[in-house]
């Protein structure tokens, strides 16, 4: 009996320690599907003879991993490699011109599961490139040289490559003029010196990855937006294609008195109107004022283009600076028709400057157009707001202290808002297809006035010249 039950005792332990080992396999293996496994694909959309990098992790080190193509219905194995030490893995792709989908699996290994990709289609794309040069609305930080805004963009998008912007006058060799890298749209802006000839030549370059081809663009000449007006303030009157607004403002009177022309510059004044005793009552506390507003509306009205105008913005709080456009006469908030400023018009303030000491010292940009409400009311859709240009001025510095340039480009789809050639901000509401006149004003709202000091006024913002392009042909809206 003791040597029998000692032989069953025997079976019983071989018995349990089989099924411990899974009944005599090295290692388990788990079955099923685990959570997907992450991959990075660079470049996405590759060109023809570029390399695509598909790498991931997955673990453990040695791991199986596969990378799979799909050929109709079904998943066949392009290649397979092991995991680092790391985890890591990588394939390499050539894409042709014909969509392929691709995905990756690490193979189950213990109690890893399968893991598997998402799945990843790359073709080719064409390469192309396009260089656009606006007029000279930039301006270098000295606030004197003129530079010309451009911008090239490349497809497909390479974030970070390599750009260089070239020049070459008529018979004459390539030569850099600016570089920098592609950003995340696949554009790289730059501003070249305005006082190169008509007819010189431009072109820009970026660099491929991985021994693809360069993008080049196509060669331009000069900028597609050409000169169809401008004051550039000479003499010492205003010329007649400006008209002086009568003023709307409480306690506020636009008088001829407040504007200088002189070395061609036009001044224009916000001051005390001394003429009234007292100067505060009790209808105008704050006191009352002499200002300006003057506009082409009824001499020169524009639909899209560029509008330009170089300023020296007052520094008091109280008033405010601008430069605007506004539609021509008959077709503004007091319209029977609001709720439409495609045909309506809108106001587009490019720039307001409310002093160095409102908003952080920025300059504002603004679109407003009149909407009816459900009580027959009317009121105006306001869009836009501060530009943030204290970013793009030195520490300290605020936009009163120097000349810049402010500038909008307003075509049928947008206004894009610019301070010395650098966007600022983009609004693709509101947008006017009518005529539009330029407005240049320095005036005292009643919201305002209260910040006002008794050595406040006078003040003035100068202005050197107001300029307008239109491309050669009207884009289609």
């Amino acid at each position: 009996m003791k040597v029998r039950a000692s032989g069953l005792f025997v079976v019983l332990l071989l018995l349990l320690g089989l099924a411990a080992c899974g009944g005599g396999d090295d290692e388990k293996t788990a079955v099923g599907e685990g959570p997907p496994l992450g991959v990075s694909v660079e470049p996405r959309k590759p060109l023809a003879g570029e390399t695509v990098a598909i790498t991931g992790k997955a673990g453990p080190a040695g791991r199986s991993v596969n990378l799979e193509r799909l050929a109709g219905s079904a998943w066949e194995q392009v290649e397979s490699t092991s995991s680092g030490e790391d985890s890591s893995f990588r394939f390499q792709v050539e894409p042709g011109s014909e969509p392929v989908t691709y995905r990756v699996v690490a193979v189950s290994t213990g109690s890893n599961k399968t893991r598997i990709s998402e799945q990843v289609e790359l073709r080719t794309y064409d390469s192309g490139g396009t260089l656009l040069i606006r007029p000279a609305i930039g301006l270098r930080p000295d606030g004197k040289t003129e530079l010309l805004p451009g911008v090239a963009a490349f497809t497909p998008s390479r974030t970070g490559a390599p750009v260089v912007v070239e020049s070459r006058s008529k018979g004459g060799s390539w030569a850099e003029v600016a570089s920098g890298e592609q950003d995340e749209n696949g554009e790289f802006a730059f501003r070249l010196p305005a006082s190169a000839d008509a007819d010189t030549e431009y072109r820009a370059r970026s660099e491929g990855e991985d021994g693809a081809e360069e993008l080049v663009t196509a060669v331009v000449r000069g900028t597609p937006w050409k000169f169809v007006w401008g004051d550039e303030f000479d003499g010492t009157e205003l010329q007649s294609h400006w008209r002086m607004w009568t003023s709307y403002r409480p306690c506020t009177v636009n008088d001829p008195s407040q504007n200088k022309v002189k070395g061609g510059v036009l001044e224009m004044f916000a001051s005390w109107d001394t003429s009234k005793k007292p100067l505060k009552t009790e209808k105008c506390k704050d006191g009352q004022f002499l200002t300006s507003q003057i506009g082409t509306d009824q001499t020169k009205n524009f639909t899209y283009g560029i509008f330009a105008a170089r300023m020296k913005v007052h520094p008091n709080d109280g008033v405010h600076s601008a430069f605007w456009l506004y539609p021509a006469p008959g077709t503004g908030p007091a319209s029977p028709a609001p709720d439409d400023p495609a045909e309506k018009g809108a106001e587009v303030d490019i720039v307001e400057y409310f002093g160095d000491d409102f908003g952080n010292g920025d300059y504002h940009s603004y679109v407003y157009w009149p909407r009816r409400e459900a009580d027959g009311t009317i009121t105006n859709v306001k869009t836009g707001g501060g530009q943030k240009s204290g970013q793009l001025l030195p520490k300290g510095r605020y936009p009163s202290d120097d000349w810049h340039i402010y500038s909008v480009e307003w075509t049928p789809t947008e206004y894009i808002f610019r301070m010395d050639g650098i966007e600022t901000s983009r609004v693709k509401t509101g947008i006017s297809h009518r005529e539009q006149a330029i407005i240049l004003s320095m005036l005292a709202s009643a919201w305002e006035t209260p910040r006002l000091e008794d050595d406040s006024l006078p003040t003035s913002m100068q202005v050197d010249w107001v300029r307008v392009w239109q491309r050669d042909e009207k884009p289609a809206r």
